[in-house]
């Protein structure tokens, strides 16, 4: 029997169904390079998005345009939030780190004071909006505000969208990039369309920026599966409605089902939620030695900056899994305390 993976912030209803005939039907393409910049599903992906397609950039997942990004600016110092996903700075040797810690006591909201602080110029920032693996979303107001600051400073800010397709309320600053020149956005389609097998991201910046990230990138990166299966999940409207809807009622039923339980949960608004279990005396170690053995993953998170071992991500899947975990961690914590009594 296969695992249940709670460690991966994949989509809980899977692809789109037209990506499997679509994919069926792209299989003869691949005795042929695919569009080296995958014009059809820029263009499809621009209108979805809202921005110039001049504006767009393609690649094989979110992670590479990160990497792109982090060379092509070869910066004096890399400047993150913490915690946050590990890979921003990534793309050159030793990148010179600036972390600035978010404070648990706040649910680890983003705050652009400290910003204001330490930024100067030929800085790179990198935000996750909303953060991984915090979950928070930070309003677009202040990301605005960011932008505007390192845009004064002669800095540059990297907005990660990679989980803002699973807000319900979009805070995109996606559009505001024609107006921001030193903003960029990540996107992740891996995640939301539920191909990370495939890899497909993108980033939007301004044109004269595009296109040098373009002429930097290697061609044919976008192969012509990833690009098939790209534009049927844009043409699906209603899978990623029903999607939306689908995480905001089962990350509600986790968050509930798990603060009675007696976890801290913070309010995050993507497809998974953190939670915190010191006040129980739980380990993410111990918990996942008790969820492995009956088929179940969820993410330690001491290996993020500023987390301790208390600390577990848990994805939003669907009712069923959802319910299956949450009587196996009940189960868990009869056990706990049966062997504390003992």
């Amino acid at each position: 029997e296969a695992f249940i993976d709670f460690s991966a912030n994949i989509n809980p209803l899977g692809p789109s169904p037209q990506v499997w005939p679509a994919l069926q039907a792209a299989l003869p393409r691949i005795v042929h390079y695919p569009c080296p910049e995958g014009r059809e599903l820029k263009e499809k992906l621009a209108g979805h998005l809202g921005v110039p397609v001049e504006q767009l950039v393609l690649g094989n997942g979110g992670a590479e345009l990160i990497y792109a990004l982090t060379n092509f600016f070869a910066p004096g110092r890399v400047v993150v939030s913490s915690p946050t996903f590990g890979e921003y700075g990534r793309g050159i040797l030793h990148p010179p780190m600036v972390r600035i810690k978010l404070d648990a006591g706040k649910n680890f909201a983003l705050e652009p004071a400290p910003f204001e602080k330490l930024v100067q110029a030929g800085d790179l920032i990198f935000i996750g909006n909303p953060n991984n693996p915090t979950g928070v979303l930070t309003p677009r107001e202040v990301v605005l505000q960011l932008a505007s600051l390192a845009g004064d400073r002669g800095a540059t800010l990297v907005v990660d969208e990679a989980f803002m397709d699973f807000v319900e309320h979009d805070q995109s600053v996606a559009r505001d990039v024609s107006s921001h020149s030193s903003l960029v956005v990540v996107g992740s389609l891996t995640k939301v369309f539920a191909i990370p097998g495939l890899r497909l991201g993108y980033l939007v910046a301004a044109k004269e920026l595009a296109r040098n990230l373009e002429q930097a990138l290697p061609p044919w990166r976008v192969n012509a599966l990833a690009q098939a299966a790209g534009l049927a999940s844009l043409a699906d409207s209603e899978h990623l409605a029903a999607t939306r809807r689908i995480v905001a009622r089962e990350r509600q039923f986790l968050a509930e089902r798990l603060q009675h339980l007696g976890f801290s949960v913070i309010p995050g608004q993507a497809n998974f939620l953190l939670l915190h279990g010191r006040a129980l005396g739980v380990t993410g170690e111990a918990l996942q030695g008790f969820l492995g053995p009956k088929g179940v993953l969820i993410r330690l998170c001491h290996s993020f900056d500023h987390l301790d071992e208390y600390f577990i991500r848990i994805a939003v899947r669907g009712r069923q899994e959802n319910e299956k975990l949450v009587s196996l961690i009940r189960d868990f914590l009869r056990e706990k305390e049966g062997q504390g009594c003992g």
